[in-house]
Formats: C-alpha cells, structure tokens, sequence
C-alpha cells in the first residue's frame, strides 16, 4: 500500500504582459473548455484573479476526500502574500523563489519566517554560475565544492533546495545524504558565502530579473552627473559678491574667515548631494519593489 501525498502549489499569482514567455491571450485561447468554465477569464480581474485558485486548493487541502498534505505559492512577492491575509482561510505552506530573493528581498524572507512559511529555492545553482568562483575563493578551506557550499548554506537557514543536473556524479555529490553529512559552516563562512553570492549577482542580472527598463540607469548617471557640476560650482563660488582680494593680500582674520566659508560651502555642497542620493536611493528601491511584485511594468 502506497502513502501518496500531494504538495501543490500556485506557479504564479497572475500572467505578467511583461514577461515576454508569459503570453497570457494564447495560452487562455488553448485551454480546454471544461478548464474555462471552472471560472471566470483571469484576465478580467488580473489583481485578483488568484483568489479563486487558491480557495479551490483550500477546498482540497481541507477535504478529508483527497491526498493534499500542503498547498503553497510559487515567485509571489511580498505584496502578493500579505494581500493573503484578507481572504485566505488557510495560508500558504510553501513558497518558492530564486535565489536573487534570497539574497536582496530580505522582508519577504522575514515575512517567511515569521508566518511559518517554509521557503523552497529553485534553480540555485544554474542562476548563480557567475558566483561559484567567488565562493571557491571565499572559503578555500572548505573540502567541498562551491555547489555543495552553496547548498550547505540554504540548508542551514531552513532553506529547501531543488538541485537539478544531468551527471550522475552531481546527482550524488548534491544529494540530501552528502549535504546531511557535511560539518556546519561557521558563522564566518556563511558570512563569506553569502557576500561571494550577492558579488555573482552583477546590476545586469538585477536589471534582467526586475525586467528595469534601461531609463532608469540613465536617470541615475544623468542626475550623478548634475550634482557633481553643482558641487563644483558651489565649492567654486566668491564668498562675497566683489571680487576677492589676493590670500597673500589678506590679513590673517580675513583669510580665516575666507577658509570657513568655503568650508561651509563644500559641507553644504556634500550634504545636498548625501540628501539626493538618499532620496533618489529610496525612490529607485521602490521602483525595483514595484516591478518586481508586478505592480509596476
């Protein structure tokens, strides 16, 4: 007699225009009637569309008729799982994201966490290539491979893993009984990984994920730009309206209070441009939030 239990999730929480594999006309146009008349066309009410999904998977997971012994989500963003709270009776076991959320979106992980919902990573190996030389290089005392590392690290924060290959001799050395049998990694080693992974992830791969138009980068090197000429034309700038006599012309005073004020104009100068950094800093943030939990295209 077979135990059998499914473990069902939500591949998406709707059909993103944006992504160009996700052609949403066409793949509704193939569906089976019978699929069809479940509900209504997602793409009238795209926000929330997901809601009747996942209260059909709640049906299951609730019914004693059927093997479901969790429902979860998949690539939903924090925005996503928070909207949950409202409508679901029960909330989401399992989600599973890439390994660029695991390193930068830190509040979804929180949020994980502290709801007790069990993260599951996928492709963390294929999408973090670019970093494995950096972990070898990180931690060259390990005796394992950078890949093993890599995993080692998810698995000692909880973290489920779905390492897929096409050699045997991975298929082995990635194995839940290799990992199980490695030694902990020190605080400073995971330190060490996780700074060598966050290095693998270039702004090209940021841009890639986030789908970031290339606008926006030219928005951040126009406006550094200005308010490097604004610095130098305050640092520049008479402190008075006359023109200045010659430093060696000056008294002792004179040239005492020339120098603090051109010190205050660099420390107003250099203040202006902290405070826009800050603010373009928090506005770029929440454009990046905005585009990745679909709000924004």
């Amino acid at each position: 007699m077979v135990d059998l239990k499914l473990h069902i999730q939500l591949h998406y929480p709707r059909c993103f225009e944006s992504i160009e594999w996700m052609d949403c006309d066409s793949e509704e146009a193939i569906l089976h009637t019978k699929v069809k008349q479940v509900g209504p066309d997602p793409r009238l009410d795209p926000r929330n569309s997901v809601k009747g999904s996942w209260t059909y998977l709640e049906d299951l997971y609730l019914s004693a008729n059927h093997p479901v012994a969790s429902i979860g989500v998949s690539n939903f963003a924090l925005a996503d799982l928070e909207a949950m709270h409202e409508y679901a009776r029960v909330q989401p076991h399992t989600l599973m994201i890439s390994m660029w959320s695991i390193s930068y979106d830190s509040l979804l992980v929180e949020h994980c966490r502290r709801h007790n919902i069990h993260i599951q990573v996928y492709n963390a190996l294929q999408s973090t290539m670019k970093s494995l030389e950096h972990v070898a290089k990180a931690v060259p005392s390990l005796a394992i491979t950078p890949g093993q590392a890599v995993i080692s690290w998810l698995v000692e924060q909880n973290i489920s893993v779905f390492p897929r290959t096409s050699k045997v001799s991975r298929l082995s050395e990635n194995s839940a009984t290799t990992i199980a049998s490695m030694p902990p990694l020190s605080p400073k080693q995971r330190e060490d990984i996780e700074f060598a992974l966050r290095r693998g992830f270039g702004e090209d791969d940021i841009i890639e994920e986030l789908l970031i138009p290339p606008s926006v980068d030219v928005v951040s090197w126009f406006l550094a730009i200005a308010w490097l000429i604004v610095i130098g034309v305050t640092i520049r700038a008479p402190s008075v309206s006359s023109s200045p006599k010659p430093l060696k012309a000056m008294s002792k005073t004179g040239r005492r209070k020339r120098f603090k004020h051109k010190r205050r104009n660099c420390e107003a100068a250099c203040s202006n441009w902290a405070i826009a950094n800050v603010m373009y800093f928090m506005w770029k943030q929440m454009r990046l939030s905005k585009i990745h939990s679909g709000q924004e295209d």
